[in-house]
C-alpha cells in the first residue's frame, strides 16, 4: 500500500510554474482542416458511393468538389502552384472543382439564373487545370416563385456537341410542406427536408438535412398536377388539401413528416450541413452522400485497379451529376430562409440593444 502514489492535488498547482490560459484559437482554414467525427445523420450512408462537398452559400458563386479532401488539395495547389504530383492528380480529376457555380440576377427580382460549369475530361494543353477553358456549361437553372410553391427549371447539356442528349427537369418546392418533387427519366423523385423532425433537435449535430427517395405509384406528388410544360402547377389548392388532411402542423407552421406517406423507396442519398462541432461544419461545407446503387463503378475499381476512385470527377455517372445540381438548390434555399429568420430576430430586438451592439468593436 505504501508504494501507491498519492492522488494529484487538483486544488493546488503541483509545479512552481504559473498557470496560463491558452489564447483563443483562430477559426480553421481550408488549408488546415479541423478534425471531427461524422454526425449520426450521415452514419447510415453507404460506404460505396460518392461524397460531394459544397462550397456554395446563398445565391452566390461557389465550387463543388468530389471527395472530402479535394477542396484542401485544391487550396494547396492554389497556394503552392503546380508540380508533377499535382498535375498527375488533376489529370485523374482529383483535387479540382467538379462544378463552378455562377449566379446571375434576372428580372423580375424573384427569378435568379444559376449556371453549372463542369470540369471537362479533355484538358486543353498548356492551360491550368482550373482555367475556364477547361469547363463547359452543363446546366442552367431558373427559379420562379408562385403562390404556395416555387419552381426550379434545370436545363442539362451533358455534351455541348450532341444536342440530342439535352434534357430538362422541373422541381417543385412546397412552401408549407417540407418536400421537393421532380420527375427524372420518367420516375418521380422527392427530397424530404428532415430538419423539422425531433431528431435534429435532440442530437443538435446537423444544421439542416435532407434525404432522397423515389416515390411509389400510390403516393401523392406535386408533379401529379404538372402538365409537363412550363413550370406551373394546376389546382395547387387541391394538392394542399390532400396533404393537409393527413399531416399535422407543428408550432413552426411546418407539416410534420410522416415516413409512411412522405417516403417511397429506401433513401439512396443524404444531404446536409453539420454544425460547427464537426469537421466540415466548421468550414460551412455541406455534404452530399450518394449511394452507388449499381455497384458497377466499385467493381470496376477492384478489377482494374483504376485510379478513378470515388474521389475523381470522372467517376460520376449522369444520374449523380443531375442529383448534385438539384441538391445545390436545397442548400441555397436553406441559407436564404435562415438569413430571413435571422434578420427577423434582429429587427425584434429593442432599439437600445441594437445601439449597444453597434458600439461594440
Amino acid at each position: 500500500m505504501s508504494n501507491i502514489e498519492s492522488l494529484p492535488l487538483y486544488t493546488e498547482n503541483p509545479s512552481d510554474e504559473p498557470i496560463t490560459i491558452d489564447e483563443e484559437v483562430l477559426p480553421p482554414s481550408y488549408y488546415d482542416p479541423p478534425v471531427g467525427d461524422t454526425p449520426v445523420f450521415f452514419q447510415n450512408a453507404s460506404p460505396k458511393g460518392w461524397s460531394i462537398i459544397f462550397n456554395t452559400r446563398y445565391y452566390r458563386n461557389g465550387d463543388i468538389f468530389v471527395g472530402k479532401d479535394s477542396i484542401f488539395k485544391y487550396t494547396y495547389f492554389q497556394r503552392h502552384g503546380r508540380n508533377s504530383e499535382i498535375d498527375n492528380l488533376h489529370r485523374l480529376g482529383i483535387g479540382v472543382p467538379l462544378f463552378k457555380v455562377i449566379v446571375a440576377l434576372c428580372s423580375p427580382i424573384t427569378a435568379r439564373s444559376v449556371t453549372f460549369r463542369i470540369h471537362s475530361h479533355n484538358i486543353q494543353s498548356g492551360t491550368s487545370i482550373d482555367d475556364n477553358n477547361n469547363y463547359y456549361t452543363f446546366c442552367q437553372v431558373k427559379k420562379s416563385c408562385y403562390n404556395g410553391y416555387n419552381a426550379f427549371t434545370f436545363h442539362f447539356t451533358p455534351d455541348p456537341y450532341q444536342k440530342s442528349l439535352n434534357s430538362k427537369v422541373v422541381m417543385f418546392q412546397d412552401t408549407n410542406i417540407p418536400i421537393y418533387d421532380y420527375i427524372y427519366k420518367g420516375e418521380r423523385h422527392r427530397w424530404v427536408d428532415e430538419t423539422v423532425t425531433p431528431f435534429f433537435q435532440q442530437t443538435e449535430q446537423i444544421k439542416f438535412g435532407f434525404k432522397h427517395t423515389s416515390l411509389l405509384p400510390s403516393q401523392i406528388s406535386l408533379c401529379d398536377y404538372w402538365s409537363g410544360y412550363g413550370d406551373k402547377l394546376n389546382n395547387k389548392h387541391t394538392i394542399f388539401s390532400l396533404f393537409s388532411s393527413k399531416f399535422k402542423t407543428n408550432t413552426d407552421g411546418m407539416f410534420g413528416i410522416q415516413r409512411g406517406d412522405y417516403y417511397g423507396t429506401k433513401p439512396n442519398a443524404i444531404f446536409g450541413l453539420a454544425k460547427t462541432s464537426f469537421n466540415l461544419g466548421k468550414l460551412r461545407l455541406a455534404e452530399l452522400r450518394i449511394h452507388d446503387q449499381t455497384g458497377l463503378h466499385d467493381e470496376y475499381i477492384e478489377e482494374t485497379d483504376s485510379f478513378e476512385t470515388y474521389n475523381s470527377n470522372f467517376s460520376l455517372n449522369q444520374d449523380s451529376l443531375v442529383m448534385i445540381c438539384i441538391a445545390t438548390f436545397l442548400r441555397m434555399e436553406k441559407d436564404i430562409r435562415y438569413d430571413i429568420s435571422r434578420k427577423k430576430v434582429v429587427k425584434s430586438w429593442p432599439e437600445h440593444t441594437l445601439k449597444n451592439k453597434s458600439n461594440v468593436k
